[in-house]
């Protein structure tokens, strides 16, 4: 996720300063209800 974010900032900043954040997650090992639960959860944080 680093290495995406440093490209962005080098090569597309207009897209990069709309980043609002980032995490790593394993969705091999997660259900879509999962995926949208941890959505959830970071948005409401941010």
């Amino acid at each position: 996720m680093d290495y995406l974010v440093d490209e962005l900032n080098q090569n597309h900043a207009d897209i990069a300063k709309k980043i609002v954040g980032a995490i790593v997650v394993n969705k091999q090992h997660m259900t879509e209800d999962q995926l949208l639960a941890q959505a959830r959860t970071f948005y409401e944080a941010n």
